[in-house]
């Protein structure tokens, strides 16, 4: 569905040999719309020298461990040898416009971004592509997306992958790292169950002389349970409100200024190809979904506290 995509940017991708002075090394070259490659993955923000190139510029941008292999820097001229389009040669030489940096170390050493009516001439292929990466709403709309596009693909000639069939690595790196979100979820929940059931063990114990007069003067047992209910609701309703309001400014701070982690986190995250920051989400089923959790779980330990009414003698509690 095209309402789902927010950018297609076109792509011609083929490997080169880089080169500059006496320094020479093969590098992944990718000749790019500049303004659509910036809306997919954000390319200018990752400049860390230089300027950013145009679409009608005849300059490079050079991934930082290459540049610092082939010691070249901004302005300098980097020489590229490749086999174009039919097994011609291709050769050229671009001054390079800036320096770009990636989390990942594979990206960081061998990248190469050329504007595509350069690469296509570059390869001697005119009007062709390799790729077009897309770029959707959301994540879970990734299968949506494939199968409306494959009916009107040749699927003989093109292939369509999403991200889990490009990168079965991070895929398992996300599912391995949701197992373990998970089970400290369910260690914080049993905290939070503990600390729940305290306070109705305390709130019996400290109200059993009050709930006996009530029963003596002829309050039935029923509708003590009953107003025991509907407190346990009140606090169940202004604990997790009142967590919503205290936990919101926090989150949504952290949320625009994630946690930047470093030392040996870094380099472990760098080797998957993940950015060394701890993100936070500001998708509502977080907090709905948490806050269904809590209220569950207080409804629920709400039955000792309606148990003890229903055990509860008279004449034992007044004596108290």
């Amino acid at each position: 569905d095209r309402k789902f995509v927010q950018v297609a940017a076109p792509r011609l991708e083929s490997f080169t040999l880089a080169s500059f002075g006496q320094q020479t090394k093969g590098a992944l070259l990718l000749g790019v719309d500049p303004d659509l490659e910036h809306r997919l993955t954000s390319l200018k923000d990752k400049l860390v020298d230089g300027q950013y190139f145009s679409a009608n510029e005849k300059a490079v941008l050079v991934s930082e461990g290459l540049a610092d292999y082939l010691r070249i820097g901004v302005n300098d001229t980097l020489v590229l040898i490749s086999q174009g389009y039919h097994g011609i040669n291709s050769a050229g030489k671009y001054v390079v416009s800036g320096l770009v940096k990636f989390p990942a170390p594979d990206l960081n050493n061998q990248l190469i971004y050329l504007p595509l009516k350069e690469a296509q001439w570059f390869y001697g292929a005119d009007n062709r592509l390799t790729s077009i990466a897309f770029a959707i709403d959301h994540a879970d709309l990734t299968d949506r997306v494939i199968a409306d596009i494959s009916q009107n693909l040749n699927l003989e000639i093109y292939e369509i992958m999403g991200w889990r069939e490009m990168l079965p690595e991070l895929l398992q790196q996300i599912e391995l790292d949701y197992v373990g979100g998970l089970i400290m979820r369910y260690i914080l929940y049993a905290v939070i169950a503990f600390g729940i059931l305290g306070t109705f063990l305390m709130m019996v114990n400290e109200r059993r002389y009050e709930f006996g007069i009530l029963m003596a003067i002829g309050m039935k047992r029923i509708k003590l349970q009953a107003v025991v209910l509907l407190e346990t609701i009140m606090i169940a309703f202004t604990g997790t409100f009142v967590g919503l309001l205290i936990s919101l400014p926090i989150i949504v701070w952290f949320y625009f200024n994630p946690i930047k982690l470093g030392g040996e986190y870094e380099a472990m995250m760098a080797t998957y190809g993940l950015e060394a920051i701890m993100p936070f989400s500001m998708e509502p089923a977080v907090f709905t979904g948490e806050m269904t959790i809590v209220f569950v779980i207080t409804i629920c330990l709400a039955i000792y506290p309606l148990w003890a009414i229903y055990k509860l003698k008279i004449n034992t509690a007044i004596r108290q």
